[in-house]
């Protein structure tokens, strides 16, 4: 099950295989969500199902123009969308709860969109945003925020490749986690 809110986290830790997170959450987010998921698997009597994520995957040599390509959705997705982040404040999401987030992130992002529409606000999303809830830039980079999402707590990723370079993201990824690229 691909869910976001704390109702439906409960519901697939209690009958899901297997549990997909959404693109660009945040740590405290996933570790909320783990615990949503557990007890409703502990409330059916049954083990946690795999738990992973989409993460954002944006790599390249140039590590800024990676970062780049990742912006858009960032600004889209994370400030744009109120259902989303209800949703996700609803499961406890300190993200959106950080002054620097409301002040530096999310308020002129939203204003540059209305003002400028959306392919403004992308200009309005820090580095350290992405750095945050993806997985870009260059090819140690993206294989070192991979594994921090396994330190999360989480079974396995599904990268979301943007930005291009899907190859030369397969081998990073293969290289790095010492897996056979074939």
């Amino acid at each position: 099950m691909g869910v976001t809110g704390p109702k439906m986290l409960k519901l697939a830790g209690a009958i899901a295989d297997g549990v997909v997170l959404n693109v660009f959450v945040s740590e405290g987010y996933v570790k909320n969500a783990l615990d949503l998921i557990d007890e409703g698997a502990r409330e059916a009597g049954r083990e946690r199902p795999d738990v992973g994520m989409v993460p954002a995957f944006s790599i390249d040599a140039d590590g800024e123009r990676a970062k780049a390509a990742v912006k858009p959705m960032v600004a889209e997705y994370v400030c744009n969308l109120p259902g989303l982040e209800r949703a996700r404040r609803a499961v406890g999401d300190p993200f959106f709860d950080r002054d620097d987030v409301r002040e530096e992130v999310m308020g002129p992002v939203r204003e540059a969109t209305e003002a400028e529409g959306s392919a403004s606000a992308a200009e309005h999303v820090p580095d350290w945003v992405v750095g945050e809830l993806a997985a870009a830039g260059t090819a140690d980079e993206c294989v070192a925020r991979l594994a921090e999402f396994f330190d999360y707590g989480l079974d396995f990723v599904v990268p979301s490749v943007m930005g291009g370079n899907v190859g030369y993201g397969i081998d990073a990824i293969a290289d790095g986690f010492d897996l056979a690229a074939d």
